[in-house]
């Protein structure tokens, strides 16, 4: 075992979250046993939906498929004006 200040917190970190998800665990679990899924893990699933998800589509419908286009176009044209002339040398 280490005593490096280092390795104890990532020891302490370790415990704490380890104890975040337990209780979390419980929670679910107590109130999806009393109250079923309407209580807890409903609105978990639409945060995460509106939080985590929504924002992912947005970014690959108006930041990825556009530029990952242009990409494909530029590299299209490079390629002719390359292809046509293997005399170029880089």
């Amino acid at each position: 075992m280490c005593t490096t200040n280092l390795c104890l917190a990532f020891y302490v970190l370790t415990i704490v979250v380890a104890g975040w998800a337990g209780a979390l665990v419980l929670i679910i679990g107590k109130s999806s046993r009393d109250q079923g899924n309407s209580y807890v893990i409903n609105p978990l699933a639409k945060w995460i939906n509106i939080e985590l998800i929504n924002p992912a589509r947005c970014f690959k419908a108006e930041i990825l498929q556009p530029l990952l286009s242009e990409m494909k176009t530029s590299f299209k044209k490079w390629n002719q004006v390359v292809g046509s002339q293997p005399e170029l040398n880089f």
